[in-house]
């Protein structure tokens, strides 16, 4: 407690600011006795807890919402959206305290923000299969009996990471009632399924997603009174979202009885932009997916309008996928997400000089099917669109093995060159601010070695033109150092460079970058800006005054992306600057290849 002394009151402060949050949204439809009690007893405990640990602003706010609910039997009304103003402060101060030494990932803050508690019998559970595995260790059993023990171990830590999707009810509820007050419309919240647990990742993904749509259900989807009532619908209109589970995956289904989408407007809008709007509805939510367009002006409720782009971005980090639905009588959005990112089974599989893990709930079958180039292959009497991964990847393969992978009711042979079994594995994230191929949705390291983990909704999309890179050449392969402090960046930018045929060296510093660059021969260096010690403009300025080394090509990538960054970039003598932000695997391979080849001419 010394470090971080309020290591707990965080976890209990953000549970009773979403009990009191919650209550006040009850208290404004009905101001029944058992809400006020309830709502009375989570102030007090949270003005308590924040004095005891000395969190002033906390404990003053708590006991001002105290004094109002009591003031309630008084008075026939409370200002419930003065209270709820004063629980955003709340959690404003809440969000900024740390103690000394604190270091909060973002998996405890989104615990802290779902409320959760530990579960002290799981963690009985857990300490219970550790001794037993000790003992099965200790007495040399059967290793087939400690592999059951540590897998039930693994699945019982793993749960420990879901939380409860009725975290974000909450949230939701409070979105829809602001946007519903600020626009001077009435609309309703119905939740099922809310107990559904998902991982802490997958939550922080679609919660924005999520709140962006319901703001957008009642900008954009539900109409005001007066139009509802010329309708002959219910004044009040509703968003209502279910929630399941399916196998690995959960599915949340958001619709709102409104109007559905404006094709009208929505058409002059594109037409302004010189495009002609979709019709189908799939085709349509691409179009808003990829686009800012926008049915009505600019306001703090809609943002930009009904451009998705938050929604794409957010589900992409996860593997998820959205489908809509609309007409006159409303909307529905389909999200498609994993329960957890934390542990999955993946099919591991090498295709020339890139070893990947494709999930397992996508693999329906393995078969060799002995054909290289086929654009078709036969497994069991049915015929698939073959899509080798090499030639995704641009890298070379032989494909003689094809795994039938699935998703969304669709199917596609991907060739490979061999199966390496099945492994659980951790997923990473890619580094913020990178973007590779978009059949990449993380990575995971097995001994040592980098893996892809693949989508398996990007590959049945996938075709055999959509090549990422050329062939590798067959001569020699161009040598490349890349240059990062981040261990993820190093290797995620290894496997990406060795995956298109080139070696690859790493170095986790600028002076180590300098002694390799001195001490062996590289075609081209990848290189980082900011690291401790020597940065990336002087590591470039310091080779380019060296006599020996002065050619070799130097591309810089950064998430530096102001112009004086860039012009200084120039100035040091790099070739290329990448913007992390704008960067893509295919704009580093080309700018490499082109970089590569004409300092062979010059040479």
């Amino acid at each position: 407690m010394r470090k971080d002394p309020y290591k707990y009151f965080r976890v209990e402060a953000r549970e009773l600011l979403d009990v009191l949050s919650r209550g006040l949204l009850e208290l404004e439809r009905s101001a029944e006795p058992a809400v006020v009690e309830r709502l009375l007893r989570a102030a007090h405990t949270l003005k308590g807890a924040a004095r005891v640990v000395g969190a002033t602003e906390i404990g003053d706010v708590a006991h001002a919402l105290e004094d109002e609910l009591h003031a309630l039997g008084l008075h026939s009304s409370v200002d419930v959206d003065a209270l709820l103003t004063r629980l955003d402060l709340a959690s404003a101060h809440l969000t900024r305290l740390t103690g000394e030494g604190a270091q909060v990932s973002s998996s405890a803050h989104a615990l802290g923000r779902a409320g959760a508690r530990i579960d002290v019998e799981a963690l009985d559970a857990i300490a219970n299969d550790l001794h037993e595995l000790r003992g099965l260790v200790r007495s040399g059993d059967d290793g087939e009996i400690a592999d059951r023990r540590f897998r039930a171990l693994l699945e019982r830590v793993e749960s420990l990471r879901l939380v409860r999707v009725d975290s974000i009810v909450v949230d939701l509820e409070r979105a829809i009632r602001d946007a519903s007050m600020h626009l001077s419309k009435k609309c309703a919240f119905v939740i099922r399924g809310d107990e559904t647990r998902l991982d802490t990742r997958v939550f922080e993904a679609v919660r924005p997603a999520l709140l962006h749509l319901v703001r957008n259900a009642v900008a954009h989807g539900i109409e005001t009174p007066d139009v509802r009532r010329e309708r002959g619908k219910p004044l009040e209109g509703t968003v209502d979202l279910s929630v399941r589970r399916r196998g690995s995956r959960i599915v949340f289904e958001l619709r709102d009885d409104g109007a559905g989408v404006d094709r009208v407007r929505l058409a002059q809008a594109a037409g302004v932009r010189g495009d002609s709007l979709p019709q189908s509805d799939d085709e349509l939510l691409q179009y808003l997916l990829h686009t800012n367009v926008s049915t009505s002006d600019l306001t703090q409720i809609s943002g930009r309008g009904v451009g998705l782009d938050v929604v794409r971005h957010a589900l992409s980090s996860v593997d998820g996928s959205i489908r809509m639905a609309t007409s006159g009588a409303g909307t529905t959005f389909t999200l498609d997400l994993p329960v957890s990112l934390a542990s999955m089974r993946g099919l591991v599989v090498n295709s020339g000089a890139v070893r990947a893990l494709i999930p397992l709930h996508a693999v329906r079958s393995v078969a060799s099917t002995g054909v290289i180039g086929a654009s078709h292959v036969e497994i069991d009497d049915v015929m698939f669109r073959h899509v080798p991964l090499a030639q995704l990847m641009g890298t070379r393969g032989t494909s003689r093995v094809a795994v039938v992978v699935e998703s969304r009711g669709e199917s596609v042979a991907v060739g490979i060159d061999s199966v390496h079994g099945v492994r659980d594995h951790v997923t990473h994230s890619l580094p913020v601010g990178t973007t590779c191929s978009p059949l990449v949705v993380g990575a995971c390291i097995d001994e040592g070695v980098v893996q892809l983990v693949l989508s398996p909704r990007i590959l049945v999309q996938c075709d055999t033109d959509m090549a990422l890179v050329a062939q590798p050449p067959e001569s020699r392969p161009v040598r490349v150092l890349v240059v990062d402090d981040s261990v993820t960046t190093r290797m995620l930018e290894k496997s990406i460079l060795e995956s298109a045929g080139f070696e690859v060296e790493i170095a986790s510093s600028g002076e180590e970058g300098l002694d390799m660059v001195r001490s062996a021969s590289f075609d081209a260096l990848v290189v980082d800006v900011e690291m401790p010690g020597m940065s990336g403009f002087e590591l470039v300025e310091t080779i380019r005054a060296d006599p020996k080394l002065g050619l070799t090509p130097i591309i810089l990538v950064t998430s530096l992306a102001e112009p004086d960054h860039v012009r200084r970039g120039e100035a040091v003598g790099a070739n290329g600057y990448l913007i992390k932000s704008e960067f893509n695997q295919d704009m580093l391979l080309r700018k490499l290849r082109f970089l590569t080849r004409a300092s062979e001419v010059v040479a």
